[in-house]
């Protein structure tokens, strides 16, 4: 069913004349789930985002006896909504990873069949298409299935962090200023580190791909190179080629620690340094600030 749905689309592409693009033609095939997929994402923003900031906050005020919010009926609404709040939450939030992960598994067992049956249908094949049949089937189809996974956070990442910095402003005024210089320096490091690692990962292509194709034609004939005494041969091309591909790896490794470095770091870099501005130039800052900014 998937790969029928998937070859229809590819094949309404073709009768238009265009040049099919696999992107373009899995969207059409399976877009519509996806997009409410992301809608639930944004629901779960929402709800992270008003949460945090409102029910959080007015639940401070209420412990603390604010005249806006002192009344019991009011504790008991407010506690009501949060929870309700936390319930959407989770739903949104597996809803959004059911979703993306139905159209991820449809999507990889329709480009399955699809290499299956043109791998079958070709009358010959060359040492490098086996070899791309077997780095397609073997790591490119679980990456486009790992994409579609993660695809709803690259796109809200940016939203969710607007509403935080808005709300920064909204609490404490001009002294959301060093959280703001955090995020603009941070968020495009994150989206320039990603470029590298992309970069990277194709230029090391190449090496997987010729890595693929001496093990397609040594494996069938392992018993021709015992036979000749070829094992250091090969052992000596194919550690040349693992040496370029580690060597490729150590630098997307690099890049990832950087990564994690600034997700893990920045957060609480960045309430520190506002922390400290606040108590420094205004005064001691209270829990229903503190919470809301965490």
């Amino acid at each position: 069913e998937a790969y029928a749905k998937f070859q229809s689309k590819w094949d309404e592409a073709v009768a238009r004349g265009e040049d099919p693009s696999l992107r373009k033609v899995l969207f059409a095939a399976w877009g519509t789930d996806l997009v409410i997929a992301g809608m639930f994402k944004l629901l779960w923003s929402v709800c992270v985002v008003f949460g945090a900031f409102f029910f959080v906050r007015s639940l401070q005020f209420h412990v603390r006896g604010h005249p806006d919010w002192h009344q019991d009926w009011q504790g008991w609404l407010l506690a009501v909504c949060f929870f309700v709040d936390g319930y959407v939450l989770g739903v949104a939030l597996q809803r959004m990873s059911f979703g993306c992960m139905q159209v991820g598994v449809k999507s990889r067992a329709a480009l399955l069949n699809a290499i299956c049956r043109k791998s079958f249908a070709m009358s010959s094949i060359t040492k490098k298409d086996a070899s791309d049949c077997v780095s397609f089937v073997a790591s490119d189809l679980q990456k486009v299935f790992e994409g579609i996974q993660e695809i709803h956070y690259l796109w809200t990442a940016p939203v969710e962090a607007m509403a935080i910095l808005i709300i920064l402003v909204c609490l404490i005024e001009e002294w959301a200023l060093p959280g703001w210089g955090m995020v603009f320096v941070i968020m495009p490091l994150q989206y320039l580190f990603g470029y590298f690692t992309i970069r990277l990962k194709n230029s090391n292509v190449v090496n997987t791909q010729e890595r693929n194709a001496f093990f397609q034609e040594l494996l069938p004939a392992m018993k021709l190179v015992k036979y000749y005494g070829w094992e250091q041969f090969f052992e000596e091309a194919i550690s040349d080629i693992r040496k370029r591909e580690l060597k490729i790896h150590a630098k997307i490794a690099v890049i990832k620690i950087w990564q994690v470095m600034m997700v893990f770091g920045a957060p609480p870099m960045t309430a520190l340094i506002i922390f400290a501005a606040y108590e420094m130039n205004v005064g001691k800052i209270s829990s229903t600030l503190t919470f809301p900014i965490l």
